[in-house]
């Protein structure tokens, strides 16, 4: 059976993006890779109505250097249009969060954001698992300590592979553009075959 050499890369660590602005990932050198997974995350961070969905663009180049050939390869637009809910968190076990409300982020499967408000890279994106009453449990154990300091968001995530046997580099471009648009935090990651042995 074929194994395969795999390298994980931060592109872009959480990184805050104000409504109005663009955000470039680090570039990923693809020239010797086989295949790329990038996993592409926001999460808002206001109750602001979003009415300019947000883009994640991901654009390759055929060469080296120089940045006179980078190319859209595929725009993913961020699939939510409304006011984000934004919950205060009045308390955190292993895996459950204690909010207000659970309206907003309730649903079995959502990806919810959880925001250190004073630390943004110990912020964290779950799934949740059930919401009763004013508890969200989520799949999995959160990795922070979270507290009455902090939010739990809507947010959004995509998961895409490409093939990179014909790319030399590769870079994301998120958009928080327009006049009406929620602050958000981002961060995005890649994984890729290296070899085959």
């Amino acid at each position: 059976m074929a194994t395969y050499s795999k390298t994980y890369t931060a592109l872009l660590a959480v990184t805050s993006v104000a409504q109005g602005n663009t955000q470039q990932s680090s570039e990923l050198d693809t020239a010797t890779k086989i295949s790329c997974t990038l996993y592409l995350q926001l999460g808002f961070v206001e109750a602001q109505v979003n009415t300019n969905p947000q883009r994640f663009i991901v654009q390759v180049s055929s060469e080296a250097a120089d940045d006179d050939n980078w190319r859209n390869l595929a725009v993913y637009t961020v699939s939510f249009v409304g006011t984000p809910e934004r919950e205060a968190i009045t308390s955190q076990s292993t895996n459950t969060v204690t909010v207000a409300s659970t309206t907003g982020v309730d649903t079995v499967g959502q990806i919810v954001y959880i925001q250190d408000a004073g630390a943004i890279s110990a912020s964290e994106w779950h799934h949740v698992e059930s919401a009763t009453g004013t508890v969200v449990t989520l799949y999995d154990a959160v990795t922070s300590a979270f507290d009455a300091s902090d939010f739990i968001n809507t947010a959004w995530e995509k998961t895409v592979s490409f093939d990179l046997s014909s790319i030399d580099r590769l870079r994301v471009i998120f958009e928080n553009e327009g006049t009406t648009a929620a602050d958000v935090h981002v961060k995005i990651d890649a994984s890729t075959a290296d070899s085959i042995a």
